[in-house]
């Protein structure tokens, strides 16, 4: 993965665990390991395949907003119908725009990310964020956070606001 990209390209080791930042590595490698490598290839986070699909089960509209360049657009629309089995779930690339502006202009009313600068930015819109926790995330706050550790959790958040806004508006 980038983590091995990252050891070839400098020589240098790193854990997992050492990535504090988002923007840990430099974009300009990103975007070498994006050429170089079949990005289908590598594996999603652990249930997700099975969490979006629990979404979608529960009438949740699903849309995959990416800040990938769009460049790459055949790469990651082979990984998401490789990896999440559907065709069905919109791929929407930012080009630069910021999530929280296209969260608005779409009426997104909740976001799942691991971003932390998204979930702020998107929270202090008034979008409730679903964060999935990591190293690179903390110090990233807001009441419309929810911090989760697993798809597990964050199906079951989902719920509880799904729950939480049928119930405001009897």
């Amino acid at each position: 993965g980038l983590i091995a990209h990252y050891k070839q390209e400098t020589g240098k080791s790193v854990a997992f665990t050492d990535i504090d930042n988002y923007h840990w590595f430099d974009v300009d490698l990103i975007e070498r390991f994006n050429e170089a490598h079949q990005i289908e290839t590598i594996p999603p986070i652990q249930g997700a395949r099975e969490g979006v699909q629990a979404l979608r089960d529960a009438g949740d509209e699903c849309s995959i907003i990416t800040a990938k360049d769009s460049k790459f657009s055949t790469k990651v629309d082979a990984w998401i119908h490789h990896h999440l089995k559907t065709d069905t779930i919109p791929i929407i690339y930012t080009h630069g725009v910021k999530k929280s502006q296209l969260c608005k202009e779409l009426d997104i009313k909740v976001l799942l990310d691991d971003a932390g600068h998204n979930a702020l930015e998107c929270a202090q819109q008034g979008i409730t964020v679903i964060l999935f926790d990591n190293t690179w995330n903390q110090g990233f706050s807001h009441p419309q956070i929810i911090r989760v550790k697993s798809w597990k959790e964050a199906v079951h958040a989902l719920g509880v606001i799904r729950t939480s806004d049928n119930t405001q508006k009897k």
